[in-house]
């Protein structure tokens, strides 16, 4: 592992997590009837997000009863909770690599060739990431269906650029639409702190 020293240093993301969420949700919100946008990244489907979507996995949180393989994922600005399903993403990654998902890729980049954006069932964030979120917020969550390793250094974040970096639940635009009363800032310092636990070792099967 090494550590950035600069900014510039992490040149190889973009921000495009915000942008695109609150661009999917406006639309979502707004025609549709279901809580999944099940092309929110797709070769043939740009309409949501407009920049490579490379995601930096910020930490590794859980296996699910289904096999998935709960995380938390960042661009350069925001972080959201991604989840990894057995069949067919941890499959063919490790088909693919000939390793396992979570063996020395936390802090790697990864390009997300496929994605749903679905808001989380009751329950599911708790259980699934062992997280408590402000009840007033619905939750979306990345589900990768694929994804390349776009670059295997695994980059230790400085505290300065760890710092610029928050959750996209608790930015002001997302919370407008995915609000059910009104902003609560202090929250997020809960989010923070238990985002910078120690979460121990996680492995795929």
């Amino acid at each position: 592992m090494y550590e950035p020293t600069y900014e510039w240093e992490i040149v190889l993301q973009t921000t495009w997590i915000q942008k695109a969420v609150t661009r999917c949700l406006q639309h979502h919100l707004r025609f549709s009837a279901t809580d999944v946008e099940h092309h929110f990244i797709h070769p043939s489907h740009k309409k949501h997000v407009r920049e490579t979507p490379i995601i930096r996995v910020y930490r590794y949180l859980k296996t699910t009863d289904q096999l998935a393989l709960t995380a938390i994922v960042s661009d350069t600005r925001h972080l959201i909770f991604a989840k990894f399903p057995y069949d067919p993403t941890i499959i063919k990654f490790e088909q693919l690599y000939r390793q396992r998902l979570t063996y020395m890729t936390a802090g790697c980049l990864f390009v997300i060739k496929q994605a749903k954006l679905r808001f989380a069932k009751p329950g599911e964030v708790a259980k699934d990431f062992d997280f408590s979120i402000s009840p007033n917020i619905q939750i979306v969550i990345l589900e990768i269906d694929d994804f390349t390793v776009f670059s295997r250094d695994q980059a230790i974040l400085p505290h300065e650029a760890l710092s610029k970096v928050n959750m996209i639940y608790y930015d002001r635009e997302y919370y407008d639409l995915c609000g059910r009363d009104c902003y609560i800032p202090e929250y997020s310092k809960d989010v923070e702190k238990q985002v910078s636990d120690d979460y121990g070792d996680v492995v795929s099967v």
